[in-house]
């Protein structure tokens, strides 16, 4: 049986698809299929059982690297035994934690259950009424319990920003955290994977369309401005708006996060100057950090 030698825990909506694709493309390193088997974080998919869980990674070959990559582990308000298990599976395994400014992070997760039809309500509706958008940009919260088992050196934090404008620089951190030996290449032509922006509203409508005879093939011999039209009611082209009250009522809850971030980061973090912060230098635990471990 196998088992990874490295997950990438998260966060949602930070460009978790991206990294985990870049890696596959790597020598030495095989990364899972499905991304994201959720194993530890499911109740439902950690009863099917280790063996089950240690199968998805019985092809690869001798003395390579293996990882894979489920966001569900550092939904903690959502999977909250998910770092227990994952310690007890194997504590000395090495886990990658990237982020991406708080209110972004949120925006983006709701634009993604918009589309899963999971989220049906206007923004400001929508973070109070789920919490999850709000927990799961709370990055020093979710990481505290690994901070804690794991311990600082075996947990990487990456920035989303950093990642955007930097590519190979951030993927050879990545690679140097995880133990690859051999050298790694970030590859322009892979694109950028799971953006919301480019997803489809699930619809019970336009399922039901797409399932009666030759309606693709009608669809195929509409005019391109008619179908781009017609495509436009369900995708969501623009980031919603925060109101003001809703977005400062967000920075209040993430600057207290971020403060605790930034002390274990060695930098003054908050909403407004996050940008400044993450880009001016790499980012890596200071002896604060020690104090969650």
């Amino acid at each position: 049986m196998g088992r990874p030698d490295f997950i990438i825990i998260g966060a949602m909506k930070c460009a978790t698809s991206s990294l985990h694709a870049q890696l596959a493309t790597q020598a030495g390193i095989c990364m899972s299929e499905p991304k994201e088997p959720n194993f530890f974080g499911d109740d439902d998919t950690y009863g099917r059982g280790l063996a089950w869980y240690e199968s998805l990674f019985d092809s690869v070959p001798q003395g390579w690297l293996c990882g894979e990559s489920s966001t569900h582990y550092s939904k903690r308000d959502e999977y909250p035994r998910a770092c227990e298990r994952l310690h007890r599976h194997d504590p000395e395994l090495r886990l990658v934690y990237v982020m991406r400014h708080p209110v972004a992070r949120l925006v983006s997760h709701y634009r993604h259950a918009w589309t899963e039809g999971t989220i049906r309500k206007p923004i400001d509706q929508a973070v109070l009424e789920h919490p999850a958008l709000t927990l799961q940009s709370c990055y020093a919260w979710q990481l505290a319990p690994y901070l804690q088992r794991f311990g600082p050196d075996r947990i990487l934090p990456v920035f989303f920003e950093r990642l955007s404008r930097w590519p190979q620089a951030e993927l050879e951190r990545v690679a140097r955290h995880v133990g690859a030996e051999a050298r790694v290449f970030w590859h322009e032509d892979l694109g950028t994977f799971n953006r919301s922006a480019d997803r489809r509203r699930r619809d019970p409508v336009l399922e039901t369309i797409r399932r009666v005879p030759g309606a693709r093939s009608v669809a195929r011999r509409l005019p391109r401005p008619i179908v781009r039209r017609i495509e436009s009611r369900w995708k969501s082209h623009e980031a919603p708006s925060l109101s003001p009250e809703v977005a400062e009522r967000l920075h209040r809850i993430f600057d207290r996060d971020l403060e605790r971030l930034g002390r274990w980061l060695g930098a003054s973090l908050d909403c407004r100057g996050y940008d400044a912060a993450v880009l001016s230098r790499p980012l890596g635990w200071s002896n604060a950090a020690l104090e969650a471990a």
